[in-house]
């Protein structure tokens, strides 16, 4: 019976990983089982982003802003562990996955890593993917988002491992009645090259000429690319149409009469925000990025369309031809919630933690 689990991660910033963990670990408590959250990197932040109840989140960094040399990193990690006693401690993202690993070296607690994003180019160094490789050789169990991210790694690697999708949580209850959708384009993700933010930019600008400019786009997320997307929208004579929203835990509740969500990332693992526009019935486009985390959310034709990576031309058409179907058909969003809902992600990840637990006992 699992009682106790640390789950170490980045920090608890706004991200889709930070909120998958605040989510599961909400859940888990709810369950009964203490949880303790580490901010491994986190020298800016000393609390959560998202809420987290009766779940505790510990900072390394405790918030002062000064980085922690890597080797003092692993040894205040290992210490606080050591503390807590846990029954098995779960890991978040690349480097995460290497320092947890170091710092449980020569205990005997159990680990278990799990793969947030595409192992193809994440991350990009290469002694980081090697020490990555050695990270999940030696966990005790492995979870993935997708099977296409479980097949990059090692046999005896896939063995110990299993594919679990995000869970969809949404904190407010749709209404029964709609009327026909806003002119907005929903974007929700960091400013970063991974999203491509530029495509979607390139698209809109095609899109919204074709719709005598009577649309807007809408981004929600922060980033270090903030200034070049804004100076980049007016360069495209955009930037009366698209506004950045910063980041919003909530924004579903103003959005989710949008006309459509577009994804246009390079890659991805499985977007939370893909899933839960989908979640709340909004026609949604995505790049059909390696590892397949939104091919397993959309069914082309049915609730969206898959585009191909950085084609702007392409990604415009499918604007159009969903703002052609206002309101677009309908779909089973009841059934794709259920698929996914926190209720049976939750069982699925204590399954398999008591499963990698029996094996020690």
């Amino acid at each position: 019976m699992i009682k106790n689990i640390v789950i170490t991660c980045d920090s608890m910033h706004s991200g889709g990983a930070e909120k998958v963990i605040a989510s599961l670990s909400n859940s888990f408590a709810d369950r009964g089982v203490k949880v303790t959250i580490i901010g491994v990197s986190d020298t800016e932040l000393s609390s959560s982003f998202y809420e987290l109840k009766s779940v505790e989140y510990i900072s390394l960094g405790n918030g002062i802003g000064k980085r922690i040399p890597p080797f003092k990193r692993i040894n205040m990690l290992r210490r606080l562990i050591k503390t807590m006693s846990p029954d098995v401690v779960i890991s978040f993202l690349p480097h995460i996955n290497i320092y947890t690993f170091f710092a449980l070296i020569g205990t005997k607690t159990i680990h278990i890593v799990s793969e947030r994003n595409n192992p193809y180019v994440d991350p990009k160094e290469k002694i980081l993917r090697l020490l990555k490789r050695i990270a999940f050789r030696f966990a005790d169990g492995c979870i993935f988002q997708t099977e296409e991210s479980k097949k990059f790694y090692s046999k005896k690697i896939q063995k110990k491992s299993t594919v679990i999708p995000n869970p969809i949580v949404l904190e407010f209850a749709l209404p029964e009645e709609r009327p026909v959708r806003n002119n907005v384009v929903l974007a929700v993700g960091r400013l970063e090259k991974q999203k491509n933010y530029y495509c979607l930019i390139d698209a809109f600008a095609i899109f919204n000429e074709k719709k005598n400019n009577s649309y807007l786009l809408r981004v929600y997320g922060e980033g270090s690319l903030k200034k070049e997307l804004v100076n980049y929208c007016k360069y495209k004579g955009v930037s009366n149409y698209v506004q950045f929203k910063g980041s919003n835990p909530n924004w579903h509740k103003n959005e989710y009469m949008d006309a459509m969500y577009v994804l246009s990332s390079d890659y991805e693992g499985m977007p939370n925000s893909l899933a839960e526009a989908i979640a709340l019935g909004i026609p949604s486009i995505s790049t059909d990025s390696p590892t397949g985390g939104s091919r397993k959310l959309i069914k082309d034709g049915y609730n969206g369309y898959l585009v191909p990576l950085g084609d702007s031309v392409t990604l415009s058409k499918k604007m159009i031809e969903i703002a052609d179907q206002n309101p677009f058909p309908s779909f089973n969003r009841d059934k794709f919630v259920e698929s996914m809902s926190i209720s049976k992600i939750t069982d699925l990840w204590l399954d398999f933690i008591c499963k990698v637990e029996n094996k020690y006992e």
